[in-house]
Formats: structure tokens, C-alpha cells, sequence
């Protein structure tokens, strides 16, 4: 197994191969992505991202992405208030491609109502529930991935309701309500 990725609710496994995902646990509103929102006691593939190479799989609180090796970004499960990011509110049962203007995706992170994605030259995209002013703008949910205005991103860290973004040049964001400490304010 080369990793895993969790949420309360489900799991994820990626094989050693890098093309296989095995996917367990609730399956509301299509959180496994195997196509059909059933819960699954028990390893069931995921068939919906044959034959890709698979660099790694996150879990947001109602939803989940894969990242290929080739920099794209798959999503799947709720798609309330943006959460899978592909410009529709309705539940996705099996992994769908989402766009980032042309950019290639390094890594991606998953946060309750949000996910985030890193490009390759170091732009953060973010889309999901905007509750609290999470993207630091508007009030509003974001459908698809947004470029946030914060130059030369070098890792991101998803929380329930708040993001954190460091800078290569050390500067530190957060993002959210500010509820018990999660944004060190």
C-alpha cells in the first residue's frame, strides 16, 4: 500500500501500483466515489479513476480528491456549497476532473467544507463552503477552484472551517472564523 487517507466517516487506500484505489466506509451523497452513495463495510474499488497513476487521495468532511502523477485533480462525494469544486451543488458518485485554469496541480489538501490545491508554480486554489470568510473574501461559496492572491505559496494545511498558507518567503496566512485558537490570532 503506498498511502491512505481518512475521514471519520471513510477510507481510502492506494495500491503500490499507484492505479488502484480501494475505497470503504459511508457513502452518502457519493463520498466513495464508487457510484452508487451505498456504505461499504469492506475494501470496494474505485474503477472510477482507471488507469490513471494516482499521486494522492485526500478526505474533506463530505467529500475527496486524487491528484495523478501528471498534476491533475479528480473529485468526488458532496457537492453542496462547491465542496467537489467542479461548478455544480449536486452530489458526484464518481470522480470527476476538475479545471485550474491550465495549471498543474503538486499537491491538494482537503478541509471539512473546503479543498485546496497547490500548483506547480506555487498558486493556491481554493473552493468549497465559504463559511466565516474562509477564502478571505467574500461570503460566498466558490463552485470552482479560485486562485487566491497570495504569491509564491509553499505548503497549505486544511482545518474543519480554516485554511493556513505559508509563503516561501516565511509569511504566514490563516483563513476562517478564529473559533478555539485554530487560526493563532
Amino acid at each position: 500500500m503506498l498511502c491512505k487517507a481518512y475521514s471519520r466517516q471513510n477510507i481510502f487506500r492506494l495500491s503500490k501500483e499507484e492505479t488502484m484505489i480501494s475505497a470503504w466506509g459511508f457513502g452518502k451523497d457519493g463520498r466513495l466515489g464508487i457510484g452508487d452513495g451505498k456504505d461499504y463495510p469492506f475494501p470496494v474499488p474505485l474503477s472510477g479513476l482507471g488507469g490513471l497513476f494516482i499521486k494522492k487521495v485526500v478526505c474533506g468532511g463530505q467529500f475527496s480528491a486524487a491528484l495523478t502523477i501528471q498534476g491533475e485533480v479528480y473529485t468526488w462525494g458532496c457537492g453542496d456549497g462547491g465542496m467537489c469544486g467542479n461548478d455544480n451543488p449536486q452530489e458526484v458518485l464518481k470522480p470527476e476532473k476538475i479545471d485550474f485554469e491550465g495549471s498543474l496541480i503538486k499537491d491538494i489538501f482537503g478541509g471539512f467544507y473546503q479543498g485546496a490545491a497547490l500548483s506547480k508554480d506555487n498558486k493556491l486554489y481554493i473552493w468549497g463552503r465559504c463559511a466565516f470568510g474562509i477564502f478571505g473574501e467574500d461570503e460566498e461559496d466558490l463552485y470552482r477552484p479560485t486562485c487566491v492572491p497570495i504569491e509564491h505559496v509553499s505548503a497549505v494545511g486544511c482545518g474543519g472551517r480554516h485554511t493556513v498558507v505559508t509563503t516561501l518567503s516565511g509569511e504566514v496566512y490563516t483563513f476562517g472564523p478564529g473559533w478555539e485558537g485554530n487560526m493563532a490570532v
